[in-house]
């Protein structure tokens, strides 16, 4: 269970447009968006990062996965 929000980032999906969310709106993902989480934690050796996505039932896909592959392209250019 991660706890400690102070290092999770959460943002909506909103066509090509991301959203960042409260802390208290973290946890309420609803159907009909899409969401990408970066969970960043203290390695051994240097900072990790952990990058997840989730799709709800009634999201629109085709928005979703243009956004997230440049999302990810920049997230790995750092």
């Amino acid at each position: 269970m991660i706890v400690n929000y102070e290092i999770l980032q959460v943002w909506r999906i909103n066509r090509e447009e991301k959203i960042p969310l409260e802390a208290a709106e973290q946890s309420k993902f609803y159907t009909g968006d899409c969401y990408i989480f970066q969970y960043s934690y203290p390695g051994e050796d240097r900072e990790e990062t952990l990058v997840g996505t989730w799709l709800g039932k009634q999201s629109v896909e085709v928005n979703f996965i243009k956004y997230i592959r440049s999302f990810l392209l920049s997230m790995c250019s750092h």
